[in-house]
């Protein structure tokens, strides 16, 4: 799955937050690695689950806007906790193509899957 600039960028900073590693020096690394590793696993052409999740992004993106007049990428980490427990408790301000709930639900799971995958060594069976 192709992401955008933007939609790279709020995943990472979303996988940031459900993530939380100790190690600073690491957490860019890891993020980034695992929004890759998200990416791969939402083929568009075999998943309709890409099409869902990059409109959640984009719709994440807005929420922030809405409820805090900036973008999610500005905001402190409580700031995006706070964002994504109102989007996960269905509290959205912005119109979202998919169920808030449930692309929260389909981003831990990602996010997990990601991290499970990193830490056993790469590129496992999808």
């Amino acid at each position: 799955m192709r992401l955008t600039v933007e939609q790279d960028k709020v995943l990472q900073a979303a996988v940031g937050r459900l993530l939380q590693p100790s190690d600073e020096a690491a957490a860019g690394e890891w993020k980034a690695a695992i929004a890759q590793c998200i990416a791969e696993q939402l083929d568009p052409e075999t998943s309709e689950r890409a099409e869902g999740f990059t409109a959640g992004l984009d719709s994440l993106a807005a929420e922030s806007w809405a409820v805090f007049g900036c973008s999610l990428l500005d905001l402190h980490g409580g700031q995006q906790d706070e964002l994504l427990a109102r989007v996960e408790d269905g509290m959205v301000r912005t119109k979202w193509r998919m169920s808030p709930r449930d692309f929260i639900e389909m981003l831990v799971k990602l996010t997990d899957e990601g991290a499970r995958r990193l830490e056993s060594g790469g590129d496992k069976e999808r």
